[in-house]
């Protein structure tokens, strides 16, 4: 399976995941903190990337990229016949609208 995007959208995709990780890492935090001394953490997502929280960090990341990008990969991604697995950084041959007939049919 093979991808085409736009780099445009690639860029705003790495964009988006480095505050969807920070996100993830104050919520390890706060949970951990909640549930061990019933107060919240904070904001600051340092201690998530240590060795003792690093594991739950990446692994709530994980599971919430592969939760959002099955979700919404039919808009951002077209998908190109061919095999492996890959990202091509093109341009979109299609305007957005949708192509129900030519001139030759």
């Amino acid at each position: 399976m093979r991808f085409k995007v736009e780099p445009k959208a690639f860029m705003l995709f790495i964009f988006y995941c480095f505050i969807l990780l920070y996100f993830c890492a104050i919520a390890v935090l706060n949970f951990i903190s909640f549930s061990q001394n019933g107060t919240f953490y904070g904001l600051l997502p340092f201690k998530a990337f240590t060795f003792e929280y690093i594991g739950y960090t990446i692994g709530l990341f994980i599971a919430v990229l592969v939760l959002i990008f099955t979700s919404v990969s039919s808009y951002i991604f077209d998908k190109e016949k061919g095999f492996g697995f890959g990202i091509h950084l093109s341009e979109k041959s299609s305007d957005g609208y949708s192509k129900w007939a030519s001139e030759k049919d």
